[in-house]
């Protein structure tokens, strides 16, 4: 029986019989003291196995081949420094690299670059969180398969054989914090296509009051080169409460996080490449007034991370509405509405349908996709074992037999359109994306529609059945569908999973606050 259980009054048991809350309470306490007791009589056996643990694990790491692994970060970089405080948290050693390194074409460059050795009591553990495993003795699993770390924050990373890097001591500094000179005096001030923690900064921008705008194309202007995805804030045509002045005082907590470097300012439109400021490759972004269904039918994890991910991390307010409730609520006052994986048989179609042709965003995770596609609001096309008969199995090789053909959560490559909205903010071509069950979607037939897919061979890390592995390859890990004016941007699998999936939050945060900004052109329609 799990724990999160014991918050009914009373649950029907195997045998028919009811069983009280007061019942499970005493079963943790029992199982709480008679943890207790043993630490207490087996206090030397178990130092004992903790010393010898560490102990072999240090020598183990010693004579292994793989010397170690090393990964890219920078600053500003949410996703990576939190990986690395993560490991400073389990007293993992790390080391700066001196100089570049290149392994397996894979470029780590000096200054940027962190190398985790081997030889350390926690050896066992850096195994744990690094290593790529896809072979396993069992097919059935009580969680998910797949546990690569430095793949769920979606880091440039490699392991290390032979040779161990040369070490050089050096300091990744947090950006301080620092005065930004008045926006009344240039043209525009500019952030320089800001990674994971661009959507916090675009909504308190918004909040203030400005008319924030994004490049659709790279640019270069006074020297510097600014990606596509970068937030431009010109001084002209800003409304009347907009500040003046971008400093401290007038826009408290824009850049709190001292992680988030400070914007460009720039003295005129013009630029020396790509195009300029006043064309129509900088569309104003509108700001996000999102509501998320929840209750029942919905996967209560999934719609957790989402709200988690707006709430904590981004500072983006979210309305929650019951699933039983939507048909009867007004949105006219929202412009993105978002489907957490669930059934959703008893929602209206029509309602849906009519918020997505006046303009809307509609974000689908998951089982969502299957809802979209009968309720004909999403061209979506899934991919399925051919059906052949087993012939004769044992009856009681049922349960097995169909928890063989589950995936339980695996780790797959994923190629990214870095010129596509959904991927602004991404600079390496491929990432690690997170698949929690056999849902397999078909590419659209619209060449502009799906902007991540998985690659050839897909599998990096985790368990799935034989005869549903070539259903991965090239199947679709984004789509982008359409109904009216409005867009309908799916997800086959979990991009918040579990709050601690970092590397794919920002296709989820790109899909909500540049959405509406994704050409008619380049929708999959029915």
């Amino acid at each position: 029986m799990r724990s999160g259980q014991a918050a009914f009054a009373v649950l029907p048991a195997q045998s028919g019989l009811q069983c009280l809350h007061s019942y499970t309470i005493r079963n943790q306490v029992y199982a709480s003291l008679s943890t207790l007791k043993a630490v207490s009589e087996m206090r030397v056996e178990l130092n004992e196995y903790l010393r010898d643990f560490y102990r072999t694990g240090l020598e183990e790491g010693r004579k292994s081949p793989l010397k170690g692994y090393v990964f890219e970060m920078t600053a500003e970089d949410i996703p990576s420094s939190t990986f690395l405080n993560l490991l400073r948290k389990h007293q993992i050693r790390t080391i700066g690299v001196k100089g570049d390194l290149t392994i397996n074409g894979m470029t780590f460059p000096k200054g940027k670059t962190i190398f985790v050795p081997c030889e350390q009591p926690q050896y066992r553990l850096i195994r744990g969180i690094f290593e790529r495993q896809t072979e396993f003795q069992d097919s059935v699993f009580y969680d998910i398969s797949a546990w690569t770390l430095p793949d769920a924050f979606g880091l440039n990373w490699a392991p290390v054989y032979g040779k161990t890097p040369e070490k050089e001591d050096f300091a990744i500094d947090l950006l301080a914090s620092s005065f930004i000179p008045s926006l009344k005096d240039h043209y525009a001030f500019v952030y320089k296509n800001p990674g994971y923690d661009m959507p916090r900064i675009l909504y308190k921008l918004q909040q203030v009051g400005y008319r924030v705008h994004v490049a659709m194309e790279p640019f270069d202007a006074e020297g510097e080169h600014f990606e596509a995805g970068s937030l431009v804030v010109p001084a002209d045509r800003q409304s009347l409460t907009a500040p003046k002045d971008l400093d401290r005082r007038a826009v408290e907590n824009i850049d709190a996080n001292p992680q988030m470097p400070p914007p460009y300012f720039l003295k005129n439109g013009l630029t020396s490449g790509g195009p300029d400021l006043g064309s129509s490759k900088f569309p104003v972004v509108r700001m996000p007034r999102v509501m998320m269904l929840t209750g029942d039918g919905v996967n209560v994890a999934e719609a957790g991370e989402i709200w988690h991910l707006l709430d904590t991390r981004y500072n983006i307010p979210l309305t929650q509405v019951d699933a039983g409730r939507f048909n009867a609520v007004n949105l006219e006052k929202y412009n993105v509405l978002i489907l957490p994986d669930g059934n959703y048989n008893s929602l209206s179609a029509d309602k849906v349908k009519q918020f997505a042709q006046s303009g809307g965003t509609v974000i689908a995770t998951g089982s969502a996709l299957r809802w979209l596609k009968t309720s004909g609001l999403a061209a979506l096309e899934f991919r399925s074992v051919p059906e052949n008969s087993p012939g004769r199995r044992p009856y009681n090789q049922i349960a097995e037999d169909r928890g063989a053909r589950n995936m339980p959560g695996s780790i797959f490559e994923a190629e990214l359109d870095l010129t596509h909205p959904l991927c602004f903010g991404y600079s390496r071509r491929k990432l690690p994306v997170f698949l929690t069950e056999n849902l397999f979607v078909e590419t659209a037939k619209n060449p502009y529609a799906t902007p991540v897919v998985l690659s050839s061979n897909p599998l990096l890390a985790g368990y799935v059945h034989p005869k549903q592995k070539p259903l991965a390859a090239g199947a679709a890990a984004a789509v982008v569908c359409g109904q009216g004016k409005g867009k309908i941007i799916c997800f086959p699998g979990d991009p918040n999973f579990r709050a601690f999936w970092y590397g794919t939050n920002r296709l989820f945060a790109n899909a909500l606050c540049f959405g509406h900004l994704i050409s008619g052109e380049g929708v999959e329609r029915k």
